[in-house]
C-alpha cells in the first residue's frame, strides 16, 4: 500500500492537487466514488509521472499505514461532531445514554465502525449468527464461545446501566459496558473496535485519537485475560474443582489450540466451560467418578446425557458472561487504568 509520506514531494503535490482526493481525505467522498475517479484519471496520472503500481496501490484498501486510514478517520470525526461527541459534557452523555435503548447504541457504534471501514451508507448492526462456533479474537486473546442469543444478554446489561447511570458510577459502567461488548461478542467482526468506541463515549470528551483508535496492545489483552481468568477460576471453584492461579496458566493458554474434539482437553477457556457442563451432567446421572479433563469423552455419553449437556452448557455460558461482568465491576479501577492507557491517554 502507499504511504504518502514516503513519496517524492512532486508526486505528493500532484496527488493533492486533485479535488476528489482532497474530498476523500476530508471524509466527504465515499471510497466507491474515490475509486471511480481514480480510474477516470488514471491515464492523466500516468502522463504526469505517477506509476501504474502507485495508482493500483491507491486503489487498494486496509493497510494501516496508507492514506485510506486517514480518509476513514476523517469520516469518523465528521460523524462524531455531527452527534456532538466533541463538545458533550459528562452529564450530557449520561442524559443521552439514559434516553436510548441498546439497539440505538448498536446503531451508533455500527455507523462509527462503518465509517472507519470506509462505508458511507447506514449499516444497522447485525448480530453474529447464533451457531456453535469458537470465536477467536486478538482482543480476547483466547478461544471463547459466547452464550446463545448473547445480544439479548447485553440488552439486559444495558437496561441495568440505563436505570442506575450517574456521575458517581459512569466510570464503573464504562468498564462493564466495554466488557459486555467484548464477552458477548455480538458482531461478526470489529467487536474490539466497537467496545473501544463505546468506552471512549463514556470516559472522554473530544474525538478519539487516530493512533489510539486502531491500536491493539498487550494492555488491552491483559484486561480481557484478567477478567476471563478470574471468571473461570470462580466457576471451577463453585463447582468443586480445585485449581489455583499459580498452576492455571499452563493449561489456560491457547498457543497450541487445534479446535474442538470429543474429549475435553486440558487447554483453552472454552474447554473448561464444557468440562464443567459435562461434569454436572455425569454427577446428575450418577456416573461421575472424579475424572479429570481428559477423562470425560462425549462419545461415551448417552443421547439423554448429551441433551442434558447441551442445556447445561448454555447455562454455564450464561453464568460465565454475568460473572465476567461481576469481576469487571469489582475490579473496575484497575481495569479502567489499563484501558485508559490504551484508549484515552
Amino acid at each position: 500500500m502507499i504511504n504518502l509520506d514516503v513519496l517524492p514531494l512532486e508526486i505528493i503535490e500532484i496527488i493533492n492537487s486533485y479535488d476528489f482526493i482532497k474530498k476523500y481525505l476530508e471524509g466527504k467522498l465515499s471510497k466507491e466514488d474515490f475509486r471511480e475517479n481514480l480510474v477516470k484519471h488514471g491515464p492523466e496520472f500516468k502522463s504526469r509521472g505517477i506509476t501504474k503500481e502507485q495508482i493500483l496501490n491507491l486503489y487498494e484498501v486496509d493497510d494501516p499505514d496508507d492514506f485510506h486510514r486517514k480518509a476513514s478517520y476523517s469520516r469518523f470525526c465528521r460523524f462524531a461532531r455531527r452527534i456532538g461527541l466533541d463538545i458533550a459534557t459528562k452529564q450530557q452523555k449520561i442524559d443521552f445514554l439514559k434516553s436510548i435503548d441498546a439497539d440505538k447504541l448498536f446503531d451508533i457504534l455500527s455507523v462509527s465502525n462503518g465509517l472507519l471501514r470506509d462505508t458511507f451508507s447506514f449499516n444497522r448492526w447485525r448480530a453474529r449468527r447464533e451457531e456453535k462456533v469458537i470465536v477467536t479474537s486478538r482482543v480476547m486473546g483466547t478461544p471463547i464461545e459466547p452464550p446463545d442469543n448473547s445480544s439479548d444478554e447485553f440488552r439486559k446489561l444495558f437496561y441495568m446501566m440505563r436505570q442506575s447511570l450517574s456521575i458517581k458510577n459512569i466510570d464503573r459502567w464504562a468498564v462493564k459496558i466495554y466488557m459486555g461488548i467484548i464477552f458477548s461478542h455480538m458482531f461478526p467482526d470489529a467487536n474490539g473496535r466497537l467496545a473501544r468506541n463505546a468506552y471512549f463515549i463514556f470516559r472522554s470528551n473530544g474525538l478519539l485519537d487516530e493512533e489510539k483508535s486502531r491500536k491493539r496492545t498487550r494492555e488491552v489483552l491483559k484486561v480481557a485475560e484478567f477478567v476471563n481468568l478470574n471468571t473461570i477460576l470462580e466457576l471451577l471453584k463453585k463447582d468443586g474443582v480445585k485449581l489455583s492461579k499459580d498452576n492455571y496458566w499452563w493449561w489456560a493458554a491457547d498457543e497450541d489450540y487445534e479446535g474442538e474434539g470429543d474429549v475435553f482437553v486440558d487447554r483453552g477457556y472454552t474447554q473448561q466451560l464444557k468440562f464443567i457442563a459435562a461434569r454436572r451432567v455425569l454427577i446428575k446421572f450418577g456416573r461421575y467418578n472424579g475424572e479429570n479433563y481428559l477423562g470425560i469423552n462425549k462419545k461415551c455419553m448417552s443421547d439423554e446425557e448429551l441433551d442434558n449437556y447441551k442445556d447445561e452448557y448454555q447455562k454455564i455460558r450464561l453464568r460465565w458472561f454475568w460473572i465476567c461482568i461481576s469481576v469487571a465491576d469489582k475490579n473496575y479501577k484497575q481495569l479502567m487504568e489499563l484501558l485508559d492507557n490504551v484508549i484515552i491517554k
